[in-house]
């Protein structure tokens, strides 16, 4: 089963690498799966360049932000009709936990480590 997961996984991340996040606002709101996308993608660039401390419940706090306001201006551009709430909710939920099922799939950030050790690589750490 884990093998599969990581047939899957290496070949959804070869198929977003090549395409990216599509520039047509409209196939974000295409579905949960979609915005959910969006939403990591969103979520892992304030990670990166503006909120780099953040980390454990709150970036989940933060992904459900984040579908939701995405949500929302995309009900007000009439993409997402009156569920637009629930649609954003899911999404940041499917941002959220799917990060965190494939690092408990891949046995990152498991907290397993004893303090004061990495259990990484140090010249790694720049790819997080």
């Amino acid at each position: 089963m884990k093998k599969l997961a990581w047939v899957v996984f290496g070949l959804a991340g070869m198929a977003l690498a090549q395409g990216n996040i599509p520039t047509d606002i409209s196939e974000w709101f295409r579905d949960t799966a979609a915005l959910a996308a969006v939403v990591a993608g969103v979520v892992a660039l304030i990670r990166k360049h503006v909120w780099q401390s953040l980390d454990g419940l709150y970036v989940a706090a933060l992904s459900l932000v984040v579908g939701v306001v995405l949500a929302y201006f995309g009900h007000r551009l009439g993409y997402v009709g009156g569920d637009w709430l629930a649609f954003g909710v899911m999404a940041g939920l499917g941002a959220s936990g799917a990060t965190a099922w494939l690092k408990g799939v891949v046995g990152g950030g498991g907290g397993s480590a004893p303090a004061g050790d990495m259990g990484h690589d140090a010249s790694r750490s720049r790819l997080r």
